[in-house]
């Protein structure tokens, strides 16, 4: 089991991956077989609605298609921001984004910048390497959901 220190630093630097937009660093920050999970609104009735990426090459590919939906893309958590519970590998985080579409997103324009504060409840391994991290209250994917049930709404 990590400590407390060593699960905050193994976040930490999970996110300041992200923030750097460095693939191959956040690919060492993450299992071979790591679950990601972006929570959204869906309806309980459509079979296809909850949707994981399992593996680092599907966390890798999400991450590649927001930088390039994204001019910039700011991540920030720290130490004061997380919680962790080191009898089970988990730390709590509270994370701050703010990120700025190249192309017009789901109606609001490029080149605005956007602030999103999301909950992102991350399990490690042993070794510090990220093994399932499940997102809540993330605007892009609050949005997509939206958008899907409405899709959803029409097949029906």
């Amino acid at each position: 089991m990590l400590t407390e220190k060593q699960l905050m630093a193994a976040a930490k630097e999970h996110f300041a991956a992200e923030d750097a937009r460095d693939l191959a660093r956040l690919a060492r920050t993450v299992s071979d077989d790591v679950e990601y999970l972006v929570r959204e609104p869906y309806y309980p009735d459509d079979p296809g609605a909850i949707t994981k990426r399992q593996g680092q090459g599907a966390v890798l590919d999400l991450w590649s298609g927001y930088y390039e939906r994204f001019d910039a893309i700011r991540i920030e958590c720290e130490e004061e921001d997380m919680v962790a519970f080191p009898g089970r590998n988990l730390v709590f985080c509270n994370v701050k984004i703010l990120a700025t579409p190249n192309q017009d997103f789901f109606g609001f324009p490029a080149g605005k910048p956007i602030r999103s504060l999301v909950g992102a409840l991350c399990k490690f391994n042993d070794d510090g390497k990220m093994t399932s991290e499940a997102v809540y209250g993330d605007m892009g994917a609050v949005l997509t959901g939206v958008a899907r049930m409405r899709a959803f709404l029409g097949k029906n």
